[in-house]
C-alpha cells in the first residue's frame, strides 16, 4: 500500500509525506463531505492518499458513544451492532466490554498469544516459588493475577 501523501486538489500535485492527523481528517471529510476527502490546510485545499499501515482494525482508543456503539467508526459501528442485545442497558454493558477488551489489548500484535506467555510465566513463577521460604514471597500476587486471568476475582 502507498505510503500516505498529502496532494493538492486542485492540482494533483504531492505535497509531502502526510501525518496522522491529516490522513485522518481526509478520512473523515470523505466520509461526511463530498466523499473526496478535501479539507483546508493553510488556506489551499488538499486531501491524503495513500494509507497508514495499520494492523487492520480502527486505531485504539475506542469509545462509547451511544448505547448501541463502541467506536466512532462506520465500519465498527456496523459490526457492533450486529451483536447487540435487545434491551437498551445489555447493548450498553456489550459496547463497554468490547470497548474495554479493545483498548486493554492495544499495542499487541496477538493479544490470544499475549495473554498465553503471560499465563505460563505466571504459571512457572508460581510453580518454582510455592517451595521457597526466607524472601518476601510474591506468590499470593500470582495467584492473584492468575485467577484474574482465569476468569476469577480480581
Amino acid at each position: 500500500m502507498p505510503a500516505p501523501t498529502l496532494t493538492d486538489y486542485l492540482t494533483g500535485e504531492p505535497i509531502r509525506p502526510a501525518t496522522r492527523e491529516e490522513w485522518q481528517r481526509s478520512a473523515d471529510a470523505a466520509r461526511t463531505g463530498d466523499r473526496t476527502g478535501a479539507f483546508t490546510l493553510d488556506g489551499r485545499a488538499v486531501f491524503v492518499t495513500g494509507d497508514f499501515p495499520t494492523t487492520g482494525h480502527t486505531p485504539e482508543p475506542w469509545r462509547v458513544e451511544t448505547p448501541y456503539t463502541s467506536v466512532g467508526s462506520d465500519d465498527v459501528f456496523a459490526f457492533t451492532t450486529n451483536i447487540i442485545a435487545l434491551h437498551p442497558s445489555t447493548a450498553r454493558a456489550n459496547a463497554a466490554r468490547i470497548v474495554a477488551c479493545v483498548n486493554a489489548c492495544a499495542g499487541l500484535d496477538d493479544p490470544a498469544e499475549a495473554i498465553r506467555e503471560v499465563r505460563a510465566a505466571l504459571t512457572d513463577a508460581r510453580d518454582r516459588l510455592a517451595g521457597m521460604t526466607g524472601v518476601p514471597n510474591p506468590l499470593p500476587r500470582v495467584r492473584a493475577a492468575l485467577a484474574i486471568l482465569d476468569g476469577g476475582p480480581k
